[in-house]
């Protein structure tokens, strides 16, 4: 009978003292013992190192200087030696069973990539997700295609197809988890684990407006790459689909700052959408506006208030 597959289990750390304890621990308590963990310390200034030298027995410790978060990734993977491998940042966390309940189904389904339900944790909190079960559905790869919707975390995926990506594109700044999930889901069989099993950590509303256009049109030109290299994929969708989960995507982001009254960050996502020529004639009614002096929008929207 063959035995469990191996999980290699990497954790990158760039100044985490106050979590990275509770990352390690959660995968040294996880119910499935046949794994390794190695933790890439990326140039810590804080005393992540000492925290981590604490573990040195039952962990293989990579220290490095800053290569950014794909980089530590990316040397974690060059060093691992599991037939999977799952990704855990130093300030989020699993469930003891979350392993265990992994590797059952990437085995029950034979499928190579395998993802789960999370939860926000931290000062940010949300109700617990579950995504859709998206290899059954008819629409998998316009799915996909948005947005597959768990955190770098939140999945284990076959050594082979980190390899054939080669890891993590570190010229990215932004988005490099899409940009890895988007083409290893994409072109391989994908099975859902749906209960909760992993935590992601926010630290507060500074997290939420950090770099949003930045996030918002990276996410929009890895979308763009990804369908320019892949016309096979490209080709299974119509050009309705395509401008839907792109500019329809970044255009519903838009509505979203819009309705905060956030116009530092929907002005430019509503220009963006117009330059393409999205949207409908409702929808320009609010775009259009964005090309005005701030001030001008500011008075505007707070004269149709009444109306909207």
């Amino acid at each position: 009978m063959k035995s469990d597959p191996l999980i290699s289990v990497i954790i990158p750390c760039f100044n985490c003292q106050e979590f990275v304890d509770e990352a390690i621990t959660s995968v040294l308590n996880q119910d499935y013992s046949n794994k390794e963990i190695i933790i890439v310390d990326d140039g810590s200034t804080d005393e992540s190192e000492e925290i981590i030298k604490r573990y040195s027995e039952n962990i293989k410790i990579i220290q490095q200087k800053n290569m950014g978060l794909s980089g530590a990734r990316n040397s974690g993977i060059n060093h691992a030696r599991g037939e999977y491998i799952a990704f855990l940042d130093a300030d989020d966390y699993w469930s003891q069973h979350f392993l265990s309940a992994m590797v059952e189904q990437a085995v029950q389904s034979k499928s190579k990539l395998i993802y789960c339900g999370w939860e926000h944790v931290g000062t940010y909190r949300q109700e617990p997700f579950v995504p859709p079960d998206y290899e059954d559905s008819d629409n998998k790869l316009e799915l996909m295609i948005e947005a597959p919707r768990w955190p770098v975390h939140a999945a284990i995926v076959h050594k082979s197809i980190v390899d054939e990506l080669g890891g993590f594109n570190e010229s990215l700044n932004y988005c490099e988890d899409f940009n890895f999930w988007i083409r290893a889901a994409t072109k391989n069989r994908i099975s859902r684990v749906s209960k909760v099993l992993a935590y992601y950590r926010h630290h507060g509303d500074t997290q939420l407006s950090k770099s949003v256009l930045n996030m918002a049109f990276s996410h929009l030109n890895v979308q763009q790459t990804f369908l320019k290299e892949h016309q096979d994929i490209k080709k299974q969708l119509s050009r309705k689909q395509i401008r839907k989960i792109t500019y329809g995507r970044l255009l519903n982001n838009a509505y979203k700052f819009y309705w905060k009254r956030e116009l530092q960050y929907a002005r430019p996502m509503f220009r963006k959408v117009m330059a393409h020529g999205y949207g409908s004639l409702s929808d320009w009614k609010y775009m259009l506006p964005s090309f005005l002096p701030l001030s001008w929008h500011l008075k505007l929207i707070s004269g149709l208030g009444k109306s909207e």
